[in-house]
């Protein structure tokens, strides 16, 4: 079944950054920053225990700074397990345990909604300390008003990057969530995340530069419908990724309206654009399976 969710939309000066209109809930995703400073001294310098959004449950983890081995830009974090002491069972506030890293980042949410939290993840390369491929453990566990598991994926982590995604839905009180990510496995093992996304959120508009419509949903068929206040020759639709890349979803122009077929798109946020000759509308949903 599929359910699609209207976001809020930040004004863009200009249709080339669409892709910046996707408001990502997760602070520095790509572990870019670190206030603190990066140490030196080891092959692969790590961040600090806590860096800017993402913290250690046992205050330990490692935010590595790696431009050749990161997803994207220079940094990403390395979750390291001893001898398969990760229980892989829910954290629910209990105390720290060692044997295994887990970190994670808090993030306020709202009640009764349905989020997507997608991720990047790979094996180590056996830099650090020789340990070995396993599994992610991705965990989202409600903080407040009460401790709360929400969600939880396992992948096989190999050596090449992957994109994994989780889908959960919080309670009719949650406010708070918080997402902690793992390795897993019998051994030592090494597991890399990077390029943390999380997205939802109930129907709170539109963005607008001269041009005005109507989007709505018809779940029965699976397709966004877009009824501008007047057609022109000059409109245009096309549907974008969030970071920005114009997809193949099939759009056709009626007398007086669009609608586009999403049937074809995997989860993940979108930005819908239609352009005209009195400027643009963009329109963001988010598809969650």
């Amino acid at each position: 079944m599929r359910t699609f969710y209207t976001c809020a939309s930040i004004a863009a000066a200009t249709i080339l950054s669409v892709g910046a209109m996707a408001q990502n809930l997760i602070v520095n995703p790509g572990f870019e920053t670190a206030t603190l400073g990066v140490p030196t001294g080891t092959p692969l310098p790590f961040y600090p225990a806590t860096l800017d959004g993402w913290g250690a449950v046992n205050t330990d983890g490692e935010f590595i700074l790696g431009p050749a081995q990161a997803h994207n830009g220079n940094g990403f974090m390395s979750m390291l397990e001893n001898g398969g002491q990760n229980p892989g069972t829910s954290w629910l506030g209990a105390s720290a345990s060692g044997g295994y890293d887990r970190g994670y980042q808090e993030v306020d949410v709202l009640a009764n909604t349905t989020y997507l939290l997608s991720y990047w993840y790979r094996a180590g390369d056996g830099s650090r300390y020789g340990y070995g491929a396993g599994s992610t453990l991705v965990q989202v566990e409600e903080v407040l008003p009460t401790f709360l598991s929400l969600a939880s994926a396992q992948n096989v982590a190999t050596s090449t990057w992957q994109q994994g995604s989780i889908t959960f839905t919080t309670g009719a009180a949650t406010t708070r969530i918080i997402v902690l990510f793992s390795a897993l496995g019998s051994g030592s093992t090494d597991t890399w995340y990077d390029d943390v996304d999380l997205h939802g959120g109930q129907g709170e508009g539109v963005a607008e530069h001269g041009l005005s419509a109507q989007w709505s949903f018809d779940a029965a068929a699976a397709s966004l419908s877009v009824k501008p206040l007047s057609m022109d020759p000059a409109q245009q639709m096309e549907i974008f990724t969030a970071a920005g890349a114009r997809t193949t979803a099939p759009v056709a122009r009626h007398a007086d309206s669009w609608a586009v077929d999403l049937s074809g798109l995997s989860n993940g946020v979108y930005i819908a654009v239609l352009r005209g000759s009195e400027g643009y509308a963009a329109h963001k949903v988010m598809l969650a399976r």
